[in-house]
């Protein structure tokens, strides 16, 4: 019997902190286009390389994380990632290809004030084979994304893949990651 490793990836967030940002207006802004490179740290995909288009259409507003946040609190993953399968926000791909829509985005400024974080959200796309087996691995039903950026939109970043998303008991954010797929994002560039 194989033993999954659960990479504990507990980033214990204040959610207050983690969604509260700048960047909610419904004003039409611009596309915002961003490419990286995808690094694998472990796992099946340990040292594979790809290339990454991530693309902005909007950012989430307080409202809609308020709501998300609410959905997972109440009623569970499930329900949020059900949520999740309706919005699209913006979408990232793998250079050259279609890719996924991103459901919920924000973006918050840095810690030292001079650059900017955006987290991005998104019900991860599962192979049917892995929906019919159905095995542990569909408890991890979303993915993360986190990017890290300075004043011209250059920076580096972090994706789970496979993420399980839960409020603990006083009211903080718990992430755990699936297996050990970890994946850096380096080399991010913002495009004009």
């Amino acid at each position: 019997m194989k033993k999954a490793l659960v990479f504990s990836a507990v980033l214990v967030i204040g959610f207050g902190q983690l969604w509260a940002g700048a960047g909610s207006s419904k004003e039409k802004k611009k596309r915002e286009h961003y490419s990286a490179t995808a690094i694998g740290t472990g796992g099946g995909i340990g040292g594979k390389t790809l290339p990454l288009d991530i693309y902005i259409d909007e950012y989430t507003t307080d409202e809609e994380a308020a709501e998300l946040a609410n959905v997972l609190k109440e009623s569970g993953q499930d329900a949020l990632r059900r949520q999740l399968e309706k919005l699209k926000k913006g979408r990232i791909a793998p250079s050259g290809s279609v890719g996924s829509d991103i459901a919920a985005i924000r973006l918050k400024p840095t810690e030292s004030g001079k650059g900017k974080k955006i987290i991005l959200l998104s019900a991860r796309v599962m192979p049917w084979l892995e929906l019919y087996v159905g095995g542990r691995s569909t408890n991890y039903n979303l993915s993360w994304l986190v990017l890290d950026l300075d004043e011209e939109g250059k920076g580096q970043g972090s994706v789970i893949l496979g993420a399980k998303l839960k409020f603990t008991e006083d009211g903080k954010l718990d992430i755990e990651s699936y297996g050990q797929q970890f994946v850096r994002l380096v080399n991010i560039r913002r495009w004009d």
